[in-house]
C-alpha cells in the first residue's frame, strides 16, 4: 500500500486538489444561487458562466497550471483526429435518432437548456457574441474537459489494458451524477441515455488518443436537446 501511494502520489494530490476546489465552488455557487438568479442582462450571463466554470473547469486549470501541463496531454492533438471526430459524429447521430424515436421530435439548439443562453441571444452586438462565447467556453468546453481530465487522472491509478474497461470513465460517470444531484438537478430515467453519452465521450480518447471527437459532442449535445 505504501509503495502504491508513493508511486501515485502526484496523481492522488492532483485529484484531491480538484475535488477540494470543486467542493468549495459548489458551496459558493449554491450559497449565491438566489443572487445569481436575480441578475439580468449581460451581467447574468457573465456571472453565471463564471459560476459554472468554477464548478466545472477551475479545478483542472489550477492543477494544470501548477504542473505546467498542456491541453495536448489530454488528447487535444492532431494525431487520429479524423477517427476521433468520426466517433463523435456517430455518437451525435445515434443520440439524435434516439431522441427522435423516444420523443417523436427533435428540438436542437446548442446550449438550449442553459438558462442564460436566451438572455445572451437577446443582447445587442457585440454583447450577444461575447455572451455565447462565454457559454460555449463554460458549458461546452470546460464542463466536458473536466470529465476528460478526471478520467485520465483516474486511469493513471490503475493499469488496465482494455480501453473499454479502464476505470476513469466509470468513476467519472458516477461522480458527474453526484455533482449534478448536489447542485439541485433532478435525476430521472432520461439520465440513462445521458450516462451512456458521457461514457462514450470519455472512451473516445481511450480508443483514439485524441479528444476532439469528445469536444464535438460537448458542443453538439451538451444541453442542446
Amino acid at each position: 500500500m505504501k509503495s502504491y501511494l508513493r508511486e501515485h502520489r502526484s496523481t492522488l494530490v492532483d485529484l484531491t486538489l480538484v475535488l477540494i476546489v470543486t467542493a468549495l465552488a459548489i458551496v459558493v455557487v449554491v450559497t449565491l444561487q438566489l443572487t445569481l438568479k436575480s441578475l439580468t442582462g449581460f451581467s447574468s450571463v457573465v456571472w453565471t458562466a463564471l459560476a459554472q466554470f468554477s464548478v466545472a473547469g477551475l479545478g483542472p486549470v489550477v492543477v494544470m497550471a501548477a504542473r505546467k501541463e498542456k491541453f495536448k496531454q489530454y488528447g487535444l492533438v492532431k494525431d487520429n483526429v479524423l477517427k476521433s471526430l468520426f466517433l463523435g459524429i456517430a455518437c451525435v447521430a445515434a443520440y439524435t435518432v434516439y431522441i427522435a424515436v423516444a420523443e417523436g421530435k427533435v428540438d436542437w439548439m446548442p446550449f438550449r437548456m442553459v438558462g442564460v443562453t436566451r438572455t445572451a441571444l437577446q443582447l445587442q452586438l457585440p454583447l450577444n457574441v461575447f455572451g455565447i462565447l462565454l457559454i460555449a467556453t463554460s458549458w461546452g468546453f470546460f464542463e466536458g474537459f473536466t470529465l476528460l481530465f478526471a478520467s485520465k487522472k483516474i486511469d493513471e491509478l490503475w493499469s488496465v489494458v482494455n480501453p473499454l474497461l479502464r476505470p476513469g470513465p466509470f468513476v467519472v460517470v458516477v461522480l458527474n451524477v453526484l455533482v449534478h444531484v448536489s447542485t439541485g438537478h433532478i435525476i430521472d430515467t432520461s439520465w440513462i441515455a445521458d450516462v451512456v453519452i458521457i461514457y462514450i465521450v470519455l472512451v473516445i480518447p481511450e480508443l483514439t488518443r485524441n479528444s476532439w471527437g469528445s469536444v464535438l459532442i460537448f458542443f453538439a449535445l451538451w444541453n442542446a436537446m
